[in-house]
């Protein structure tokens, strides 16, 4: 018959870890909400795939008359 010995070992955390990490952790949260960048509305997102299609006008022009079709489908579909 043979015998196994199997060890199982404790992970004692430094004194004051779970309290560091908890405030950490609330820390993040905390900023990751102050710097969340604003919603962006449908003006703006028609008024930025519009730049780009301008600065794609002189390389490609067909991919930015294609930007154009699309913002200007956007537009009436989300805007009015």
């Amino acid at each position: 018959m043979t015998a196994i010995t199997v060890s199982a070992f404790r992970r004692n955390a430094p004194r004051g870890a779970v309290i560091a990490a908890e405030v950490f952790t609330r820390v993040w949260t905390g900023l990751r909400a102050m710097f969340a960048p604003a919603p962006r509305t449908f003006e703006q997102e028609v008024a930025e795939v519009r730049a780009l299609a301008h600065s794609l006008r002189n390389e490609d022009p067909r991919l930015s008359a294609e930007l154009m079709c699309a913002a200007d489908r956007y537009e009436r579909h989300y805007i009015g």
